[in-house]
């Protein structure tokens, strides 16, 4: 049975579900995660559109907005990174089809307000959470989340289970201040004198160029109050106040054209001084590698254009190219922290070779260089710049450092090369000799 026939086999399986696919992933992360005192679990959901698949089974619509349909799944992932930024893998992941009664739209604010957690979609974050502390039960784990995961269940989840979280606010919280005042969280904001400077660099995203941008700094201790609404109903008997830090950043004077930034970041981290602040502000742009992880999987591993027929199908293929666009993405930043490393430390023998082959096919064809591939395993800096070649990315003086689409592009031509490589090997292996073919 080829490749292609033993991975039908799995989606085709009802007993194989996407949990057993990353399970031993999940374990594996946990392991590469040891060496390393904290780890940022970087959370986010992204949308995985189907809508030009309307003959697949078990789709529905994720579109919120009133007469526009867009029918594909919801994924939520949670990406273990460590606190130099390189992705060790995915701790958790999550992939639903959305049903008619989560489309909430026609219930009353105060009705929805009224729904147990558990009962929303936004349940996902504290699932994450949970199990993230399960599968790295030992690790000092802060959870990282953009303004959606800014929910109460969340941090009083957070609080029980003894987790640490960055959070950036969504809206202004009513909360009590030291002096035991309740108002609005911006107005207390206000109030502080700024306690620094920072200077961002902001990536590049939809249509909009990279850029730095300069910040005023304020951090402060608030309380969340338990019913900032005066509301109490059943989902709020169990609710407490919980202490918490905010840090501030607010762009004065912004590029012309272009909205100021303003991050209000909350945490159950100590804040005490301007160096915890900026630690702070550090792992919240961490948050930036798992919108980096999901251009990986849409744009290189294509999840948007397969055709399995059923969403069920799709999920555990999901699933699968997620440890893919893990890999490529892991391959990338450890390059950047450990460019000596040997190749062979996350990349295959067949896979360097591959790389080596295809970059010089046309200098061997023509007589330029000897058909001769090195003896000595290269360092990961070399290879990872092969395959970022076979990209697209040019290596010239200017070019600056390889990114992770090109390296994700170039991965892409080598893989058949790598599968050709190992079936050749395979077939020249003798009992007594090396794994090398000649």
């Amino acid at each position: 049975m080829g490749s292609r026939e033993r991975c039908l086999s799995i989606f085709d399986n009802n007993s194989v579900s996407s949990d057993l696919i990353l399970d031993p992933h999940y374990r594996i992360t946990y392991e590469r995660s040891l060496p390393d005192d904290r780890i940022l679990i970087v959370q986010d959901t992204s949308k995985i559109n189907y809508d030009s698949h309307r003959a697949t089974e078990g789709l529905s619509s994720y579109s919120t907005s009133k007469g526009f349909e867009t029918h594909g799944l919801i994924t939520h992932t949670a990406l273990a990174v460590n606190t130099d930024g390189v992705p060790l893998g995915v701790i958790d992941q999550k992939t639903w089809t959305r049903s008619i009664d989560d489309d909430v739209k026609e219930l009353s604010e105060y009705k929805n307000y009224k729904r147990p957690i558990e009962e929303k979609e936004s349940y996902r974050w504290i699932e994450a959470l949970k199990k993230s502390k399960e599968r790295m039960p030992d690790k000092d784990i802060v959870i990282v989340g953009d303004r959606e995961n800014d929910i109460y269940e969340f941090f009083q989840e957070a609080l029980i289970e003894d987790v640490n979280f960055v959070v950036r606010s969504s809206s202004p919280r009513t909360i009590e201040d030291t002096s035991g005042l309740h108002q609005n969280m911006d107005h207390k904001l206000r109030k502080l004198p700024e306690m620094g400077r920072v200077c961002l660099h902001i990536p590049a995203k939809q249509g909009v160029a990279a850029r730095s941008a300069v910040l005023e700094l304020r951090f402060t201790e608030v309380m969340l109050l338990s019913r900032p609404r005066g509301i109490k109903i059943a989902r709020s008997d169990t609710r407490v106040d919980i202490p918490l830090n905010v840090v501030e950043l607010v762009e004065r004077n912004p590029p012309k054209g272009i909205k100021a930034l303003h991050w209000r970041i909350l945490t159950n981290l100590k804040v005490n001084n301007d160096k915890e602040a900026l630690e702070i502000i550090h792992y919240y742009k961490q948050r930036w590698q798992i919108e980096t992880f999901f251009k990986i999987l849409k744009s290189t591993c294509k999840v948007e254009d397969c055709r399995l027929g059923h969403a069920e199908k799709l999920i555990k293929f999901i699933a699968l190219k997620s440890i893919i666009a893990w890999r490529i993405y892991w391959a990338t930043m450890l390059r950047r922290e450990s460019s000596e490393l040997p190749a062979d430390c996350i990349i295959t023998t067949a896979e360097w070779k591959s790389a080596w082959v295809t970059l010089n096919y046309k200098k061997i064809k023509e007589k330029k260089i000897p058909n001769q591939i090195p003896e000595k395993v290269p360092t990961l800096d070399t290879v990872i710049k092969w395959i970022a070649q076979l990209g697209g990315w040019l290596g010239r003086k200017g070019d600056g450092e390889p990114g992770v689409m090109s390296i994700a592009k170039g991965w892409q031509r080598i893989e058949s090369g790598a599968m050709m490589w190992e079936t050749m090997n395979d077939q020249c292996k003798k009992p007594t000799t090396d794994e090398s073919c000649g």
